[in-house]
């Protein structure tokens, strides 16, 4: 309890460092995730207190929510993502943790968030992984409700992908970003690539190709 005790009396110091302790969004990050079931719940009380002065560090860039449900989620997300990354990466942690909290009052964020989880769990490389991530979120920012559900369906795809591959990150990168470029524009010629190296049959153009049946597949998945 006494080192418990001193983590979160620790915690506190790193906000009212800030000289706005008071604040919307410091009370925020004070009220959601500063008390002792937080803690335990990392198992680290270095890493906790690092990821509460990132927090901390990236308030006046994120837009906060007023639905607590939202920073439960969140915290949740930030407690998955630690005990499946293996090896664990601190720096890329952080970096993800921070990513979530920039888009959790976004009305992508669930999407998002399992967009991530899924990546994470097929790269070993977190340069890759976090390059992918990013073409993914460039896309899902810019499209509908629809498309947003396909996107994640193509990144829960990757696990499946990755048991072929033999570890090539490079190349189930690639797979997965031909893939997402058939959502990244409204221009259907993008489709010509991936459906060229999906099937046998010579792609020419778009009239060869069948989008409705395409589309639907990644649906049904």
């Amino acid at each position: 309890m006494n080192q418990s005790s001193d983590t979160l009396s620790r915690a506190y110091a790193i906000i009212e460092a800030t000289g706005q302790p008071l604040s919307f969004e410091n009370n925020c990050i004070q009220n959601m995730f500063l008390f002792p079931e937080r803690i335990q719940s990392f198992k680290n009380d270095d890493l906790y207190l690092k990821w509460i002065k990132n927090l901390v560090a990236e308030r006046n860039n994120v837009s906060f929510s007023e639905n607590l449900k939202d920073y439960e989620i969140y915290f949740q997300d930030c407690i998955a993502l630690k005990n499946q990354m293996n090896p664990f990466s601190e720096e890329t942690w952080l970096s993800c943790t921070a990513l979530l909290f920039e888009n959790l009052k976004t009305p992508y964020y669930n999407i998002y968030s399992k967009i991530l989880l899924c990546l994470e769990k097929c790269f070993l490389n977190h340069d890759i992984f976090l390059r992918t991530l990013q073409v993914f979120y460039s896309v899902i920012i810019k499209s509908t409700k629809e498309k947003q559900d396909i996107i994640k369906n193509i990144a829960q795809s990757a696990f499946s992908y990755s048991n072929y591959l033999q570890k090539n990150e490079k190349l189930l990168s690639d797979i997965l970003l031909n893939q997402l470029a058939c959502f990244a524009s409204e221009k259907d010629f993008w489709l010509i690539q991936i459906f060229s190296q999906l099937y046998i049959n010579t792609i020419h153009s778009v009239l060869d190709i069948r989008v409705e049946k395409f589309l639907a597949y990644f649906q049904k998945m």
